[in-house]
């Protein structure tokens, strides 16, 4: 509820990333692996979102806690929600 944006334009969470899962693009260790040296040190992916973007939980620096979406092409981190909990508690499903 804490986001700037029209609920039209709200991205749509698509994975979340798991512990221990068989293929390798969906266990959380291994995000931060592939994303070290791109996504900022104080982020850990936590999922996907339709365009591609990352979904990530701050868990360190000014902010831990809150949750981010790293946009692929331009590379860079925007607040989403000020804590997980905000962020779970405004997911809705999807109608189709």
């Amino acid at each position: 509820d804490d986001l700037d944006v029209d609920e039209a334009t709200h991205p749509v969470v698509t994975i979340f990333f798991g512990l221990g899962v068989d293929h390798a693009a969906l266990d959380l260790l291994r995000s931060r692996e592939v994303y070290a040296g791109r996504v900022p040190d104080d982020l850990t992916p936590i999922g996907t979102n339709d365009a591609g973007d990352l979904v990530c939980l701050a868990v360190a620096g000014e902010a831990p806690g809150s949750v981010w979406s790293w946009a692929h092409e331009e590379e860079a981190a925007t607040r989403v929600t000020a804590g997980f909990t905000p962020f779970v508690e405004g997911l809705r499903p999807i109608p189709w």
